[in-house]
């Protein structure tokens, strides 16, 4: 309730900051009131709308057609995409996430707190409460409702890619449906059966276990993972394969022979003209004659091709690119740890690192920050946070730690420049009218309408002034005084 009432209180006096201000300034095709970190707004011939105040603790953005982003940073940021029809609010992420799209709601907490509202119309419809892995809440697709507390008692379902899981004292007793069948596991996992469509599978882990599927499979272990064998009965897939660990293993599967000495280290494959070598794994890796091609002398230099897609390193982790080709689209990408970050994204006919891209990410930590789409870009110094594609880090965060920024737009002098959150601030709309400010000092600008323009300039927030907009008394001094 006390950060409501503070929100109203606050929003209250941005308005009739901004109603005060709005009075007092002169219609334009740019229409801007600046006071420094402490309130800022500036509304376009288009509609657009931008609007800070307290430094980066508050701003709103608003563009017809587009959407609209207001932040209370670190509390809560609100995102509204016009185009894709959805709502995001973020409070102190990623602490929870609220996202609606038509009548589709989903939140998550963390890693843990998921939900998941399917028509939210539907009190008695599909829907999720989990708090992994403790509790679980809902109803299905089918209408079922189900309740779980973990470790006590209860069931969930579709969860990890089965139908349903249900336990009682876990790992005293759990039970699982899926696709394969149905699961009973006694001392989780000692003791455990399945039947399915002819599929039975017992097992006394690790001591033996026996898998059979009819027409596709048998496979059995001893003192897992010891003794593991499998024999493949299915048309499209035949043969055996073992593996006595860690000394030796093997098989032949149509036509793949395999061989393994003290696996995983050492293992050669042959199947169908391709080849694949570890000698040992993961330090020498070898493969070709297929669709994947690969090539690691770990972690050193090694580079992998599979069909549009081709990834380099060297002295891995530290340097890593990516080239991927899909669809008619290009996607490029450099990592050199922890320092630079480049990602590029244009048409498939784009071959040099300088495009002509579609769309470009440069980081160079701790430094600076710049992407650029579409004709439009934006800069940012310094660049704090390691993580290069977190952008709820950018909106919740790197504000307060941003010096300087600049945003261009696709037109000529279409800019937007600020730095010390609001000291300094210089705005351009692209056709003739600008700003420049330095707060408290002086302010000066220009007005183009059609072939005409006009200017203004002031010393201390208007102390002496100058309008050449205004017919009579362009002039003013000591802030109230005309001539």
């Amino acid at each position: 309730m006390k950060l409501r009432a503070q929100y109203r209180i606050a929003m209250g006096i941005a308005g009739c900051a901004s109603v005060w201000l709005t009075a007092s300034a002169s219609a334009s095709e740019m229409e801007i009131h600046d006071w420094g970190p402490f309130w800022y707004e500036c509304r376009t011939a288009s509609g657009a709308v931008h609007r800070t105040a307290a430094g980066p603790f508050y701003e709103h953005r608003a563009e017809p057609g587009a959407g609209s982003m207001t932040a209370w940073r670190p509390f809560r940021i609100r995102i509204k995409n016009a185009k894709e029809g959805t709502r995001r609010t973020e409070y102190v992420w990623p602490l929870y996430v609220r996202r609606i799209q038509g009548e589709e709601e989903t939140g998550r907490g963390l890693v843990f707190l998921f939900s998941r509202d399917f028509d939210r119309r539907d009190e008695d419809g599909r829907r999720r409460r989990w708090l992994i892995p403790f509790y679980f809440d809902g109803i299905d697709e089918d209408g079922e409702p189900y309740l779980g507390v973990f470790p006590l008692g209860g069931s969930v379902h579709d969860f990890l890619g089965q139908e349903r899981f249900s336990w009682l004292l876990f790992p005293l007793y759990l039970e699982r449906e899926g696709p394969d069948g149905t699961a009973r596991t006694v001392l989780w996992p000692v003791f455990s059966r399945t039947r399915g469509d002819g599929l039975r599978r017992d097992r006394l882990f690790p001591l033996c276990g026996r898998a059979v599927k009819e027409g596709a499979y048998e496979k059995s272990f001893l003192l897992w993972p010891v003794w593991t064998h499998a024999r493949y009965e299915r048309e499209h897939r035949s043969g055996e394969a073992w593996m006595l660990f860690p000394f030796a293993g093997g098989g032949h599967v149509n036509d793949e022979r395999t061989r393994y000495v003290l696996p995983p280290f050492f293992r050669y494959t042959e199947r169908d003209g391709e080849t694949i070598l570890h000698a040992p794994w993961p330090f020498v890796q070898r493969q070709q004659g297929g669709r994947t091609r690969r090539a690691y002398l770990w972690p050193l230099y090694g580079w992998k091709e599979t069909p549009g897609i081709r990834s380099e390193f060297f002295f891995w982790p530290v340097v890593r690119s990516k080239d991927i080709l899909h669809a008619g689209e290009r996607v490029r990408h450099v990592h050199v740890l922890p320092f630079l970050y480049w990602r590029a994204e244009g048409d498939a006919s784009v071959t040099g690192d300088s495009g002509p891209w579609r769309k470009r990410r440069l980081r160079i930590w701790p430094f600076f920050r710049h992407t650029s789409y579409n004709g439009k870009s934006c800069f940012r110094a310094p660049a704090l946070s390691p993580f290069p594609d977190l952008e709820p880090i950018e909106r919740h965060y790197a504000p307060f730690w941003t010096l300087y920024e600049a945003e261009r737009g696709p037109r000529p002098g279409e800019v937007r420049r600020t730095a010390l959150w609001g000291l300094f601030r210089r705005r351009g709309d692209g056709e003739g009218s600008w700003r420049t400010s330095v707060f408290p000092l002086f302010e000066f600008g220009v007005d183009r309408e059609e072939e005409e323009r006009a200017y203004r300039w002031s010393v201390l927030k208007g102390l002496i002034g100058y309008d050449s907009d205004r017919v009579e008394r362009p002039r003013r001094i000591l802030y109230i005084f005309r001539f």
